[in-house]
């Protein structure tokens, strides 16, 4: 779950500092859980890569899709959706580095 956080995380940090109104706050909590987290990455991406998607799609067109498929989504929410989850997600990326 690291590798796909991970892949998700600039486009999630992008519409939450929107969002949140704090672009600045949530792109150093990024920052920070990615380097905390880079080792796993690495390994979630291996795995991937070395494990393909089974759609035709390459694993970076497979994640080009993924991270599409969650803004997408996520904008059809109402606001008080959108900032009740950028919350929670915001203070995820702080309590995993912290």
């Amino acid at each position: 779950m690291v590798y796909v956080k991970g892949v998700g995380l600039p486009s999630t940090v992008e519409i939450c500092g929107i969002v949140l109104n704090d672009g600045e706050n949530i792109n150093q909590a990024g920052d920070r859980w990615l380097e905390a987290n880079k080792d796993a990455i690495e390994r979630g991406h291996a795995f991937a890569a070395a494990n393909p998607p089974k759609n035709g799609k390459t694993l970076d067109e497979y994640n080009t899709a993924l991270v599409e498929d969650f803004r997408v989504k996520f904008g059809e929410q109402p606001e008080s959706f959108k900032t009740s989850w950028c919350e929670k997600y915001a203070a995820s990326l702080d309590k995993k580095t912290n």
